[in-house]
């Protein structure tokens, strides 16, 4: 036996201006039945992708700090992800990763320990402009690989270490 039914979708949207929009739940609606009923789920992932909070113009207007601040209250995005978030998805190719593994592997590579100072990290990474987030990039991959001595292994201890 067919029935007939009626359905509308949920969505939200978070910026009108740009047509972009999430789908968050259906209401389905049967007469005969005398049925009604509505299912959501909100991803809130996906909203944050549109609601701004990774628009990378504002990104770039908050600065490192405040950014990265503001990306590390979105699930699962922790100091590593906020950090490659802003630089490279905010198309920032001139400032060194603040990301204790990357920062260890400079260490290493100079012989100075999993955390050199401030000063000294500026010194020696002012030499690689004006590509230094890409040499953090790298630095991190060759440590994972073991390319430099002392990082792979003991990547959770380096983290903790940082905080």
């Amino acid at each position: 036996m067919k029935l007939a039914y009626q359905y509308v979708v949920l969505r939200c949207v978070p910026r009108p201006d740009r047509e972009e929009f999430v789908n968050v739940g259906v209401v389905l609606f049967c007469e005969e039945r005398k049925f009604l009923d509505v299912a959501c789920r909100v991803d809130t992932d996906r909203l944050a992708a549109l609601d701004g909070r990774l628009d990378p113009v504002r990104l770039r207007e908050l600065g490192a700090q405040e950014a990265q601040a503001q990306l590390r209250t979105i699930s699962g995005i922790g100091p590593f992800w906020a950090s490659a978030i802003y630089l490279r998805g905010c198309g920032i190719v001139d400032e060194f990763p603040d990301e204790p593994l990357a920062i260890a592997a400079l260490g290493r590579l100079h012989g100075l320990g999993d955390r050199p100072d401030p000063e000294t990290l500026k010194r020696i990474t002012d030499k690689h402009r004006p590509y230094r987030m890409w040499v953090g990039v790298l630095l991190r991959v060759a440590a994972a690989r073991g390319v430099i001595p002392g990082i792979a292994g003991r990547e959770r201890r380096i983290r903790d270490a940082a905080r």
